[in-house]
């Protein structure tokens, strides 16, 4: 037959560039939020929180740590994601993360605040559960798009460090993310087992497993808005 003319042959550089994919109802991040101390302020989200989320929290014009709260635990449960730390139930009596709106509580400071919102579903998982102190594997309520690429525990007692395992490092090693120490190996952390699509395993450590104490971990997949790697530094620009 004879080819039309204009007609462009079926390769990759013919097809039209495709969309920016928009993973707001995955993830949202919002800066420059002001607060004033003894009010509370509304923030707006795109996307509802229905299904489950957690959002974290920090100042930018000033010194302090992150704060993390979420739907799973419930309103009023603050927990620092980069300092040991009990959770606080009863600093923050009006907070809330429902529907389309995060409110800030009217006991945080005066300043301007960043907020990241994490969406659970195929690239966020939530995962509370009582530590047994004895190693054993904890499921998420649903399957991530891929294994993860990010786990963090926590003791929600507040007296170990927040334990974040990483795909570059695997089942066998560990950081701390209210630390600074280099990675370090310790099976009784995640048991020398690789976190999967559909759960991760702790070892023995009070740090992720402390018996009969309360716990949560977040994790994220390494896919879709989210990827995680290791890079070696060359001290070059």
């Amino acid at each position: 037959g004879v080819t039309p003319s204009g007609a462009k042959s079926i390769a990759t550089q013919n097809l039209p560039t495709p969309a920016v994919i928009n993973y707001e109802d995955e993830y949202y991040i919002e800066a420059g939020i002001s607060h004033s101390n003894g009010s509370t302020t509304a923030v707006t989200l795109p996307t509802s929180v229905s299904g489950g989320a957690m959002a974290r929290i920090k100042r930018t014009d000033s010194t302090g740590g992150w704060y993390v709260v979420d739907t799973v635990r419930g309103a009023n449960k603050f927990v620092y994601w980069d300092a040991v730390g009990a959770e606080d139930t009863s600093t923050f009596t009006d907070q809330n993360l429902a529907g389309t709106t995060l409110t800030l509580p009217s006991a945080l400071a005066t300043g301007t605040y960043l907020i990241e919102v994490f969406y659970v579903g195929s690239y966020f998982q939530i995962q509370t559960f009582t530590g047994t102190g004895s190693a054993h594997a904890e499921s998420f309520p649903g399957t991530l798009d891929t294994a993860p690429g990010f786990v963090v525990v926590l003791n929600r007692n507040g007296v170990y460090a927040r334990i974040a395992y990483h795909i570059s490092l695997g089942g066998t090693k560990y950081l701390s993310a209210s630390g600074i120490a280099v990675a370090d190996t310790d099976s009784s952390i995640w048991n020398d087992v690789d976190a999967t699509t559909t759960g991760f395993t702790v070892g023995t450590s009070a740090a992720t497993n402390e018996s009969s104490a309360p716990m949560i971990g977040y994790a994220w997949a390494n896919s879709g808005p989210f990827s995680f790697g290791i890079y070696t530094s060359n001290a070059n620009v």
